[in-house]
């Protein structure tokens, strides 16, 4: 669920709450991860890109 969204002409940020589960690989094992996430997108080529995302467990 989205909780806020700043943007402008160039760049988004939106922050959301997020729960999901994550499956290690080369076992049967899942991780539960929840909390506050954040996606950062930017206004290139006539579309907007993903350039960067938070969420729990990952930092891209």
């Amino acid at each position: 669920m989205i909780s806020k969204l700043t943007f402008d002409e160039k760049d988004t940020k939106v922050i959301l709450d997020i729960k999901y589960d994550a499956k290690i690989e080369g076992s049967s094992d899942v991780m539960e991860f929840s909390g506050e996430g954040e996606c950062f997108l930017t206004y290139k080529w006539d579309c907007w890109c993903i350039c960067g995302l938070k969420m729990p467990g990952i930092s891209i």
